[in-house]
């Protein structure tokens, strides 16, 4: 049987770690948390990356305007651990700071159904997981393009090296050196257009044909 992800929780109140604890434990490990010092040590084992977490927003109730709750959510933002900000109040400012300062993927105010928590971190899984996705297709594509255009570097010298050819066996045809180049530039950008799928194979050698039969 897999191992059950982990999830991290970081609240100051007892009874909420321990509901949290609850509505995570069937799908995830649970990791409980109540200060910033003890989020950095889970933060510094290196082994051990939660694959949510849920920041209560204010961790300390009894000091005003504490952010201990955004610099949490924010370093676990740096290591790649998507949160939810957690809340009691409903708090324009402290909703926009949780989610601007401390780049929260959500809110969930603990007045809201347990159900709708779970839904929430769903969604987040699913769009970590299309990220992630797309990042790897980004690099990919970058490699692809970096191959092509190192191999585009020689197209200049090729396109050289059959003009002088041309120039060599057919002095002053400047006819059929103005056709050579033509077909090959048409070729070059033929091929770029189906790199960036813009056309089809079979449009390209029909474009390959009609240059022939011009030439």
């Amino acid at each position: 049987m897999p191992e059950k992800p982990t999830a991290l929780v970081v609240d100051d109140d007892n009874e909420w770690l321990s509901i949290l604890e609850e509505i995570l434990q069937p799908e995830y490990q649970v990791i409980k948390t109540k200060t910033l010092s003890e989020v950095n040590k889970v933060i510094d084992n290196k082994e051990l990356r939660p694959k949510v977490a849920l920041v209560d927003i204010r961790l300390n109730d009894e000091i005003k305007n504490d952010d201990s709750g955004l610099s949490v959510m924010f370093n676990l933002n740096k290591i790649g651990v998507p949160c939810i900000a957690t809340t009691n109040y409903d708090h324009g400012d402290a909703i926009r700071a949780a989610l601007l300062i401390g780049r929260a993927k959500d809110v969930w105010f603990k007045t809201e159904r347990q159900i709708l928590l779970k839904e929430k971190i769903e969604n987040i899984e699913k769009r970590v997981a299309e990220e992630r996705k797309n990042a790897i297709e980004t690099i990919n594509f970058n490699g692809e393009f970096w191959k092509l255009v190192l191999a585009l570097l020689l197209i200049p010298i090729t396109i050289l090296a059959v003009l002088l050819l041309v120039v060599y066996f057919a002095p002053g045809n400047y006819l059929i050196i103005l056709s050579v180049a033509v077909g090959l530039i048409i070729v070059i950008y033929g091929f770029l257009a189906l790199f960036y799928n813009k056309i089809t194979g079979e449009q390209l050698l029909d474009l390959i044909k009609i240059t022939q039969n011009k030439n």
